[in-house]
């Protein structure tokens, strides 16, 4: 294997685990709106929500759509 391959073969690997951890990082922000929005809709205040999932008041927003 040249060096040149193996740079390729490492640059291809980390860009799959980057790939994997912004994906896990994506779905757990996506079940965080998904129980703020139940919270919500339970008559939870706002700022309990928030502290709770760790959303901010933008993010929650998103939720009442």
């Amino acid at each position: 294997m040249t060096i040149a391959e193996y740079l390729e073969q490492k640059g291809r690997e980390r860009g799959h685990y980057e790939g994997h951890l912004e994906g896990k990082i994506e779905g757990k922000q996506e079940e965080a709106l998904r129980i703020a929005q139940l919270m919500l809709q339970k008559g939870l205040s706002r700022s309990l929500v928030m502290d709770m999932t760790g959303l901010t008041d933008a993010q929650l927003s998103h939720c009442q759509h």
